[in-house]
């Protein structure tokens, strides 16, 4: 099943920034969508399924509308609560598409 692959590699994705993956952590710095800061990690729905869909396979059969769907419903901040981290509305701009989130890194 499509969605099932790509909800297990969504949160292996956000497992691995929690982690600090160094490897992810500089593919996510080089991309300039996205604003790797001291103790965060922010980023726009659209932009995070363009790179994903670049990254994993798994995303290649997910457009948009579905991804957005997989992401909100994704148990995200259950699977980076053990590595000090959670996501959180970075800017609310009143619609899912256009606001930016953030990856807080508590610990």
């Amino acid at each position: 099943m499509v969605a099932a692959a790509a909800e297990r590699a969504l949160l292996a994705f956000f497992e691995r920034v929690a982690g600090k993956d160094a490897a992810q952590l500089d593919k996510l710095s080089r991309c300039r969508e996205f604003r790797l800061e001291r103790g965060r990690w922010r980023f726009a729905l659209p932009d995070l399924h363009r790179f994903l869909q670049g990254e994993d396979d798994a995303f290649a059969g997910i457009d948009y509308t579905k991804f957005r769907n997989l992401i909100l419903k994704s148990p995200i901040n259950r699977a980076v609560k053990p590595f000090g981290a959670e996501i959180a509305i970075a800017e609310n701009r009143g619609k899912v598409d256009r606001s930016r989130y953030v990856l807080i890194w508590r610990s």
